[in-house]
């Protein structure tokens, strides 16, 4: 693991992260603080404090299913998985870690130090629609002790994206869009690095409603945008005419930030491929295809099924299998979590809630609880930027100096 020295010139704290080189036959659970190691059977518990690491992920004991702490304060939508759905978690990702599968142990191993790299002195734009911000839930939780302002009983951490009230009233929705009321907002890290969530359901609310104002929320050009817009269409043709609202964006945009496209995630609810559009009420939650050994997750990471009907599955289901052609051609780099999120299907909310925030009917088997699925997402991500560390734009010499272009 690389070794960094980050100071935070604001109260001076200083963070070394060689403190977690651990040697290749230890692998760190992410989402606790247990030590596997090769010997069977070899687990050790261990507490630690804030004040005693600097790559913390704070979730207690989950082999003993006690309730867990999952960060130092709990953000809002946060949902934390069970005791019992903790320990499942527990020995699903050791297991497949055991069995050969690369992204289990590189998971398994990953801390906020080996990111850090990648996008210190930039903005980590986070672009999309619920499921998007859970991703943003979970690199909060993530960098939760790396937070430039400390987390109190009064304050989160969190922030506005921009003091800029025009932009951020276009991005946020306020004109009646689909996303409205949702205010970008971000997390402060050390070295003017931030990570920060803006809602926008569809391509045509990134193209006609985000986009346009990117640079007034305070964007640079050497920052990054992670987006998905796949759940929110409803339909091949919606699919499409999204895809086409972005195509046409980034021909006629000489201007760009760096973007990478995420991967829209399963769904697990009673239909053949677990897609929402069909499902009867009350919701329930299965495996895709109704049995856990339909689909199957291979340790190469590639996914496997005997059905027929079910071939489109191995494909990332109908979403991936459009989106993914149109944003590789546009040379947008694809963050894959489709095969390793499928068998988690079992890491759900307990419940749904409607558009108005009333409980609904049945499971909710879109979103999971946490820290199960997007542990996954945050690893793709590593591995993104990493692939294309070299291709990231750097900061010019008018940034540097403060003049960096904001209109």
């Amino acid at each position: 693991m690389t070794e960094a020295n980050i100071e935070s010139a604001g109260n001076h704290r200083t963070t070394l992260c060689r403190e977690f080189s651990f040697a290749s036959t230890i692998l760190l659970l992410v989402f606790g603080s247990l030590i596997y190691s090769e010997h069977p059977g070899h687990v050790i518990s261990t507490h630690y404090h804030r004040n005693q690491i600097v790559c913390p992920f704070t979730l207690a004991n989950i082999k003993g299913g006690e309730k867990a702490e999952f960060c130092k304060y709990e953000p809002p939508a946060l949902k934390v998985c069970s005791p019992a759905q903790l320990s499942r978690l527990h020995e699903y990702f050791l297991g497949r870690a055991s069995n050969g599968s690369q992204w289990a142990e590189g998971m398994l191993r990953l801390s906020p130090c080996d990111i850090w790299p990648h996008i210190m002195g930039r903005t980590l734009w986070l672009l999309g629609d619920s499921t998007t911000e859970h991703f943003m839930l979970a690199l909060e939780c993530f960098f939760i002790g790396w937070y430039e302002l400390e987390t109190s009983e009064h304050f989160d951490g969190r922030t506005p994206a921009s003091n800029n009230t025009e932009a951020m009233e276009k991005a946020s929705g306020w004109d009646g869009g689909q996303s409205a009321m949702v205010q970008p907002w971000c997390i402060l890290l050390p070295k003017d690095t931030r990570i920060c969530f803006i809602r926008a359901n569809t391509g045509l609310e990134w193209t006609q409603k985000v986009l346009p104002v990117f640079w007034g929320l305070g964007a640079q050009p050497h920052d990054i945008i992670v987006g998905n817009f796949g759940l929110w269409a409803w339909g091949e043709p919606a699919l499409q005419d999204d895809l086409d609202a972005l195509q046409r964006w980034v021909h006629n945009t000489t201007r760009r930030p760096f973007m990478i496209w995420r991967e829209t995630s399963p769904q697990y609810f009673s239909t053949e491929t677990g897609d929402f559009y069909g499902a009867v009420k009350p919701y329930q939650c299965q495996p895709i295809g109704g049995r856990e050994d339909t689909v199957q997750l291979l340790p190469d990471g590639s996914l496997c099924t005997q059905e027929q009907s079910l071939q489109v599955v191995l494909e990332g289901n109908w979403r991936n299998k459009a989106s993914t052609a149109v944003v590789e051609a546009l040379g947008i780099p694809v963050m894959r979590i489709w095969n390793e999120s499928v068998p988690l299907w079992e890491f759900h909310y307990e419940s749904i809630r409607n558009l108005d925030g009333t409980m609904g009917v049945g499971e909710d088997c879109t979103h999971s609880c946490h820290p199960s699925t997007y542990q996954i997402w945050i690893y793709s991500l590593y591995r993104v930027l990493s692939e294309y560390q070299d291709m990231l734009p750097q900061k010019q010499a008018s940034e540097i100096n403060g003049g960096g272009e904001v209109n």
